[in-house]
């Protein structure tokens, strides 16, 4: 399988692999981010970028950065999106809530009113 801008993306597969095997094909596992050579640097979107919902500019930033970064050894094109720090919480059914001024933070609007009534802890894997 050839991955965009990753043409040795099956060969990294296997060293993964082998890494979470602990065998060893031929090297350890390396991760090398670098400039594509003759492509102009491209920085991937900022923290939080995600949470404004202009994901079609995030989006183009993303493949732009990813194609203008060369990916070493075992690195792998990707993005970790964010919703700033309580994303967790927002999986687990809190509201997020972004104040207006560019803050760089979020908060939660609690789901759980009595804790007393909510213990123990169980995650629905639906």
């Amino acid at each position: 399988m050839e991955l965009l801008y990753k043409p040795d993306f099956d060969d990294a597969v296997r060293r993964w692999e082998a890494f979470w095997e602990h065998e060893l094909i031929d090297r350890p596992c390396c991760v090398i981010h670098a400039p594509r050579a003759g492509v102009e640097p491209i920085s991937p979107p900022p923290y939080m970028a995600e949470a404004h919902g202009d994901y079609h500019e995030v989006i183009e930033q993303i493949l732009a950065a990813a194609a203008s970064t060369w990916w070493g050894g075992e690195a792998i094109p990707y993005h970790t999106p964010s919703f700033g720090p309580d994303m967790m919480s927002a999986w687990l059914g809190a509201e997020l809530h972004f104040p207006e001024e560019e803050t760089g933070t979020s908060w939660v609007r609690p789901c759980i009113d009595d804790w007393d009534d909510f213990l123990p802890f169980r995650l629905d894997p639906e």
